[in-house]
């Protein structure tokens, strides 16, 4: 029987993931997001393209989902926003704003073991020079100044997904109104003696580029990417037809970058162009786990048939008939209580495994446990081969960026 332990299992970080998914619904059946979603604890997705608000289903996870509404002449839905939690985090994430192009959870600072609640914010902002009449009517960066303004008095900030602003390598903490000349060289702005140079690979700026450089400067947030262990250069995000650019972020105060230990950037994932990016903070939370899940693993004994009979000589031994008499006898007591039917358990299951142990060969290493997606009918050998050439080239793409080869190449197969 399962007990629940007071000692509880300790997790060390929290894992949050963001990406771009352009289009949820295909994204879903991808074995390789898969499993970098289920790595992480919290899943930020943007541009779902979702029709309504119903639940995505993903076996373990809880979901909430901000849905554009369609506009007429539109082929399809854009734009939208999902967030997910595995069901064990559920009880300490809270669902305390949504508007077009913004999500805000709560991570609650008692259960993730935080100095403060945390306040993430899933982010969508399109294009600057988009048509969409919903990314015209909306001034995102103002609306972001007094969200930050309003939750940034209550805990801790993070934004976190695609803003559509390139910054190049400037640092937020001296930005300055940008002339021609730094424009041209980014890179050549020289950096405070107190402060580390952001490094990035995108050296172009936008608008609102300066938007973000000036929003992070006035409430002193702190822009991870090019900052930390596993993106120190400052990755490529997105790979369009028109070339390579950072426009997907995670953004924090100042107080919360302490305990940021790493930022990934991953390959671009089947149907998107944006790379999923992840990150890994420092802290201490409890979930209770059952006492079995603490104790090390029984290595699994591997059944076979023409030891068997080996297998029966060894239990109809002495010493194995005599043991299993005092079970019975302990058995068929009438005061046999709880504790004396898990004594007599664990006993019967030792003999039966110390005996087999002597003649079956003992698997130590499980192998782990694959995630597979039921592929539709239409998905044929053709398409299961081009999606492996997707996944190779994008990797490539990640390692090559600046190659127009490669990158024509993994344009040409994402259509196809």
């Amino acid at each position: 029987m399962c007990k629940i332990s007071e000692n509880q299992n300790i997790r060390k970080d929290i894992r949050i993931f963001s990406f771009n998914v352009e289009g949820l619904a295909s994204g879903l059946e991808d074995t390789n997001l898969l499993r970098l979603m289920h790595k992480n604890d919290i899943c930020l997705l943007q541009e779902t393209w979702k029709r309504d608000e119903s639940k995505i289903n993903l076996p373990g996870w809880w979901d909430f989902s901000q849905v554009r509404p369609k506009i007429k002449k539109a082929g399809r839905h854009s734009g939208g926003i999902s967030v997910l939690c595995k069901n064990e985090f559920r009880a300490g994430i809270k669902i305390v704003e949504s508007i077009e192009g913004f999500v805000w959870i709560k991570l609650d600072a008692k259960f993730f073991g935080l100095i403060n609640d945390l306040f993430v914010c899933a982010t969508y902002i399109p294009p600057q020079y988009s048509e969409n009449q919903y990314a015209k009517k909306i001034d995102y960066f103002k609306y972001l100044s007094s969200a930050i303004s309003k939750y940034g008095n209550k805990g801790n900030i993070m934004i976190a997904g695609d803003l559509n602003s390139r910054i190049g390598s400037y640092n937020e903490e001296f930005f300055h109104e940008i002339n021609e000349i730094d424009e041209l060289c980014p890179n050549e702005v020289k950096s405070s003696e107190n402060h580390k140079q952001r490094l990035s690979c995108d050296e172009k700026i936008n608008n609102y580029g300066k938007k973000l450089l000036n929003l992070c400067k006035v409430f002193n947030l702190k822009i991870i990417n090019g900052y930390v262990p596993g993106d120190r250069q400052g990755s490529f995000t997105c790979y369009g037809a028109r070339g390579s650019s950072v426009v997907d972020y995670f953004i924090c105060d100042n107080s919360l970058f302490n305990i940021v230990t790493r930022m990934e950037v991953h390959p671009p994932q089947f149907q998107s162009i944006h790379a999923p990016i992840s990150a890994q903070l420092s802290t201490k939370f409890q979930i209770q786990t059952p006492d079995n899940e603490l104790l090390p693993t029984i290595p699994k004994i591997k059944w076979d048939e023409f030891r068997s009979g080996t297998y029966k000589k060894l239990l109809n031994q002495s010493i194995n008939l005599e043991r299993v008499k005092i079970l019975e006898s302990k058995l068929t007591h009438d005061l046999l209580n709880k504790e004396d039917l898990e004594e007599c358990t664990k006993e019967l299951t030792n003999i039966l495994y110390s005996n087999a142990s002597k003649c079956f060969r003992i698997v130590k290493k499980l192998r782990k446990r694959k995630i597979k997606v039921k592929n539709k009918p239409w998905f044929s050998k053709d398409c299961v081969s081009l999606k492996k050439r997707l996944t190779n080239i994008s990797k490539l793409l990640q390692k090559s960026p600046h190659d127009p080869l490669i990158r024509g190449n993994f344009i040409k197969i994402k259509k196809d």
